[in-house]
């Protein structure tokens, strides 16, 4: 077995069953989300903290996920763990620019 052939054996297993692209997503939807919230002290002076997937939140989902994943070894092939919680998380970060900006808008007025 070369190299080439056990890294991608690994990098298939990684993360089973998402691929590296849909993990890669959720970290950046994750990052992003933080990033908004402290954003909102630049556009309105109060670190936005809205849902519906904040920090603790994602947590515990993403507890779940690998405590699932713990007790069967994997989740099934047709797992869409990903898909809600990138859902969440493009909200969450709506959300918060949402409610910065009207914040922001009812301070200059």
């Amino acid at each position: 077995m070369s190299f080439r052939t056990s890294l991608s054996s690994c990098r298939s297993r990684l993360f089973p069953p998402f691929s590296g692209a849909s993990v890669a997503l959720v970290v950046c939807f994750a990052a992003m989300s933080e990033f908004v919230g402290m954003a909102g002290v630049m556009l309105s002076g109060t670190r936005r903290l809205e849902g519906p997937l904040g920090k603790a939140d994602r947590s515990i989902v993403l507890a779940l996920v690998a405590i699932a994943i713990a007790a069967c070894g994997r989740l099934p092939e047709g797992a869409w763990a990903i898909v809600p919680l990138c859902l969440g998380l493009v909200i969450t970060i709506w959300n918060r620019l949402r409610f910065a900006l009207a914040e922001r808008g009812s301070l200059i007025e």
